[in-house]
């Protein structure tokens, strides 16, 4: 029984001696993407067979199977035997009789400048203007504006400013903080402005109509002598016979603050009468 044993541990050891020895028999090479997919299937790992006991070129063997990995932001270096460590780059392995991973190694591309976009928002037929900027870096809009000779008008509508959000004029910004990846800021737009009101201010006062205030409406962004536009006839204010109106201030009963000619910008404006009390 003894010797039966012996003979049968004898054959399965020539059994394997020949199967190692024998060209034929493949044995796996798994080549892991180490966080790369591969282009064809997507997947983290590929796998093929080569014979047994050769010395495989990882670069031949890829190629033959059509094996590669990609990895965004990342360039493929090569292959190691140990994951992650530079330091076991190899172009070959020896294979015997036990399957054998290689690992893809990877180094991060380094990226110097990205883009500050911005984005015009209703402009035509150009909608935006791309602007190159250094990495972590702090942009004044205005700045970079001007720098790049971005001179932009919309027929009909002011430029406010630029937002982090599109429309949203809450997140209004003057500069931005550049990190590593591209930015966009968004133009915010507000139509024109055609005419204001200029407000008169009876300060205390009433007009023959019953009114404390009288408005007349101007063109915006123009100039206006107050003699000229002042209330007249029933639109007149009025207290008594012994308080004389003297004119028109900015504030109320200040008279160090007389205005005679007002420039109207773009929102309405008051001033307020002033009065004389001759008693």
């Amino acid at each position: 029984m003894r010797k039966k044993i012996l003979s049968l541990l004898l054959a399965l050891s020539m059994v394997f001696v020949l199967a190692a020895c024998d060209p034929e028999f493949n044995v796996k090479i798994i080549f892991d993407g180490n966080g790369g997919f591969a282009n064809v299937g997507g997947g983290s790992i590929a796998i093929a067979e080569v014979p047994a006991n050769t010395k495989a070129n990882l670069a031949n063997v890829a190629s033959r199977e059509g094996i590669a990995f990609s990895r965004v932001g990342y360039i493929f270096a090569g292959w190691t035997t140990v994951q992650g460590n530079k330091n076991t780059l190899v172009t070959s392995v020896d294979v015997r009789t036990t399957t054998v991973t290689v690992y893809a190694y990877w180094e991060e591309i380094k990226v110097n400048t990205v883009y500050l976009i911005f984005d015009l928002r209703g402009m035509t037929p150009i909608n935006n203007y791309t602007v190159e900027v250094p990495v972590n870096s702090t942009q004044v809009l205005m700045d970079v504006m001007h720098r790049e000779n971005i001179n932009i008008n919309r027929d009909g509508y002011n430029l406010v400013g630029w937002t982090t959000s599109p429309g949203d004029r809450n997140t209004l910004i003057a500069f931005i903080n550049i990190g590593t990846t591209s930015v966009t800021v968004y133009a915010y737009w507000e139509p024109k402005v055609t005419s204001v009101n200029v407000i008169f201010h009876g300060n205390g006062a009433v007009n023959r109509n019953g009114q404390t205030t009288f408005s007349v409406s101007v063109p915006a962004n123009s100039t206006h002598k107050l003699s000229e536009i002042e209330p007249q006839g029933t639109d007149m204010f009025y207290i008594d016979d012994d308080i004389r109106f003297i004119g028109w201030t900015a504030v109320p009963n200040v008279d160090t603050t007389w205005i005679f000619l007002t420039d109207v910008k773009e929102s309405d404006i008051t001033v307020y009468a002033y009065w004389y009390n001759s008693n």
